[in-house]
């Protein structure tokens, strides 16, 4: 394992790797916690838990950053309409054509460049 962090319990260590996010936040990957300790974890409120992988949205409740397909959610919401928002959902063209269709800027958007053709 490159990165990784230790858990002792019961005079036992556990290694647990580090992932990457999509906004280079850094976690640990727990998903064997469970079979490789019989523990789990507790963290009321899901405060510092992601839930899953994702390359459509991006949270981050205590800085109040959400982003849908690499755009705030408040660029949507103010330079698009719903039909450019559920458009980006079936983006399978190149980045020029989305920024004619919606002119949003897709300069260094890793998401956007990812569908180019």
């Amino acid at each position: 394992m490159s990165d990784s962090v230790k858990l002792t319990y019961q005079n036992k260590t556990f290694e647990f790797p580090i992932v990457e996010g999509t906004e280079n936040e850094k976690g640990i990957d727990i998903k064997s916690l469970r079979a490789q300790t019989g523990l789990i974890t507790f963290d009321p409120g899901f405060k510092n838990t992601g839930s899953c992988k994702s390359g459509i949205t991006f949270l981050n409740g205590e800085e109040g950053i959400l982003r849908y397909r690499g755009y705030s959610i408040e660029e949507l919401c103010e330079k698009t309409s719903f039909i450019e928002v559920a458009f980006l959902e079936s983006l399978k063209i190149s980045s020029e054509t989305v920024t004619v269709s919606i002119g949003l800027p897709v300069s260094n958007n890793p998401f956007i460049a990812s569908y180019t053709v």
